[in-house]
């Protein structure tokens, strides 16, 4: 986990352990082959996105689950199925810190071979996640009762 500065909020990032997880759900969904490659490491991979956040100071949700799509995309570090790890570990992790997307499949599926095939930065990702998120249903309860008070008092 990691603390941001913005708004003191600690960000939930995923595991080497969830990511792993995640794609033994997509192989048991969409059958491919199972395992990592052998010259790759699935936790170098992570720590390339721990590095950015880090080192670059990025705290914004949208900016690092660019990252999580674009390190296992372009890591590849399973035998099959890396995109599909991309983009359900990006959308895991947006939900696990309290941000829901939403896409058609038809698109989704452009993006990340887009992603894979490095045809887009990590700053078009990221505009395209913040076009199509929706607020969780616990954040837009919250944000209600925010506004209530706020702008009940007068």
């Amino acid at each position: 986990m990691i603390e941001t500065s913005e708004e003191q909020k600690v960000i939930k990032m995923l595991g080497e352990h969830q990511v792993l997880l995640i794609h033994d759900y997509i192989l048991q969904e969409i059958p491919g082959l199972s395992g990592l490659c052998r010259d790759k490491s699935l936790a170098a991979t992570l720590h390339r996105i721990d590095d950015h956040v880090f080192y670059d100071g990025i705290n914004n949700l949208f900016e690092i689950a660019a990252l999580y799509a674009i390190a296992i995309a372009q890591g590849h570090p399973f035998l099959d199925g890396n995109k599909r790890t991309a983009l359900v570990s990006m959308v895991s992790f947006l939900s696990l810190n309290g941000i829901t997307v939403t896409a058609q499949n038809d698109e989704i599926e452009d993006i990340m071979v887009n992603v894979a095939e490095k045809k887009i930065t990590q700053a078009e990702l990221t505009s395209w996640l913040k076009q199509r998120y929706l607020v969780t249903e616990l954040f837009k309860k919250g944000l209600k009762e925010m506004q209530e008070k706020i702008f009940n008092k007068s």
